[in-house]
């Protein structure tokens, strides 16, 4: 059989396997399931934006600094669920960790490639947090939830006190595409995608020019940054790195780069963004002396790590 069509029938399959085997939502039943009915702070909360409603996830705490977690492209709130289960954060942090829109519960199915759009969904979360708790927030962006979660420190930012960008793709000239991309955008391929497919890769197919949107404001970024990538990721070019080194330029940011850090550490590997998290010190500004960076220091003693140099 010819090597292109025995490819083209082999990827059809694939589709059709992936429209049967592919749930990533969770309901609310599950959700409360699979975090225990007798947890009493975790709860499901919705919020309305226009006609569209979002949903998140959250572990509640009136006086705890707040986490807010934004999952990348084919994920849900629930990419976070390791986190959010984890009681040394629950005692350190109220944790949210929310739907992003088109994608688990919220609004599920409508594709929005506006990255400023996807980032003013979420907004409301943040500014509620500011109104209510008066309590420091943590914003964490994974992946393509790295790109908003910046574009949130860019448009509002009082709404965040530190920013973690995890694998983060921010560059726009490195935008990495695959061979299926293209053909995945197809109507007779799309019929066979289920609708989480058809969202993330429409997400990917805008998203190098979405990054460009946002070159003239990487400066308003001042809040204090940790980036964290692999050398080895093979999803988010390492190269998002060199960018992120030359646009953050207005903020303390600490850089923890590893050369075997796959690009699904956040749900695989939690020990290193976990210990981020938890090494965090919320309450003094700016987060890393300039003498004696603290977190690394941490953070590579927990995981067995020299300092990077």
């Amino acid at each position: 059989m010819n090597v292109s069509l025995y490819r083209y029938w082999l990827f059809v399959m694939v589709l059709i396997t992936m429209s049967s085997c592919f749930k990533f939502r969770v309901s609310d039943t599950k959700a409360y399931q699979l975090f225990g009915q007798n947890q009493t702070n975790f709860h499901i909360s919705r919020y309305k934006m226009g006609d569209s409603t979002m949903r998140y996830l959250e572990i509640a705490n009136d006086t705890l600094p707040t986490v807010v977690f934004i999952h990348g492209g084919l994920g849900t709130a629930l990419t976070f669920k390791k986190y959010l289960k984890d009681t040394l954060l629950q005692k350190k942090y109220a944790m949210i960790a929310v739907d992003r829109y088109g994608h688990g519960y919220s609004d599920f199915g409508h594709t929005e490639t506006n990255v400023r759009r996807q980032a003013e969904m979420i907004i409301p979360i943040l500014k509620k947090l500011n109104q209510d708790k008066k309590t420091p927030t943590i914003l964490v962006g994974y992946s393509f939830g790295g790109t908003i979660a910046a574009r949130i420190a860019m448009d509002c930012p009082d709404c965040v006190d530190e920013l973690i960008l995890a694998a983060p793709a921010i560059d726009p000239q490195n935008e990495k595409k695959f061979w299926f991309n293209k053909p995945m955008d197809w109507w007779g391929f799309k019929w066979f995608l289920p609708q989480n497919f058809i969202i993330a890769n429409d997400e990917k197919l805008a998203h190098a020019s979405e990054c460009a949107k946002m070159m003239p404001f990487w400066g308003k970024i001042v809040v204090p940054t940790v980036y964290i990538h692999g050398k080895n990721d093979g999803i988010v070019p390492f190269a998002n790195y060199r960018f992120a080194r030359k646009m953050l330029k207005n903020t303390l940011t600490q850089y923890i780069v590893r050369d075997t850090l796959p690009h699904v550490f956040v749900e695989e590997n939690t020990a290193i963004l976990r210990n981020v998290i938890l090494d965090m010190d919320i309450k003094a500004k700016p987060i890393f002396p300039k003498k004696e960076r603290k977190l690394e220091q941490k953070v590579n003693a927990k995981l067995g790590f020299d300092k990077e140099k």
